[in-house]
């Protein structure tokens, strides 16, 4: 599985030795929300997500392809993702444009950090997070780096 920058995703077909596309242009199972690939992660119960800079981000199976999209629409703190980070605790820790998401994949609940009092900043790196022992993960800002206290 291969994410593109402007191309959406690629998934190679060893069966037929041919590449399988996901974009904008599919329909279906096979339509990505936005062609920017920024992140694919897998979680602890072996679910594939996949994070697009604009269309939010959706879970994929190799099978089945992309299952269910979120959004803002469904609670997500903004739809240009910048990094997840699979949780020892079972949530997706998604950075964004505006702010962090809390994703719990089994209640389809999202918690959202967006307030200063929360985070020391709104906007983060893409691909500028990294997790760390125990509950702290660290995003890259524009100009340093913000630790993050993961209180699920």
């Amino acid at each position: 599985m291969v994410g593109m920058h402007t191309g959406g995703l690629a998934l190679y077909d060893s069966h037929t030795h041919k590449l399988i596309k996901y974009n904008t242009r599919e329909e279906g199972s096979r339509k990505l929300y936005n062609d920017q690939v920024s992140n694919i992660v897998k979680d602890r119960e072996g679910r594939i997500w996949i994070g697009t800079f604009g269309g939010g981000f959706c879970r994929f199976d190799e099978e089945k392809g992309i299952m269910e999209w979120l959004t803002a629409v469904e609670g997500l703190s903004d739809d240009n993702i910048n990094s997840i980070i699979p949780g020892d605790d079972g949530k997706l820790w998604i950075s964004t444009g505006n702010g962090i998401s809390a994703y719990d994949p089994e209640s389809r609940q999202f918690t959202n950090y967006m307030g200063r009092s929360e985070i020391p900043v709104n906007e983060f790196s893409m691909k500028g997070a990294s997790n760390c022992p125990v509950t702290e993960s660290i995003s890259a800002e524009a100009t340093a780096l913000s630790p993050f206290t993961l209180n699920g």
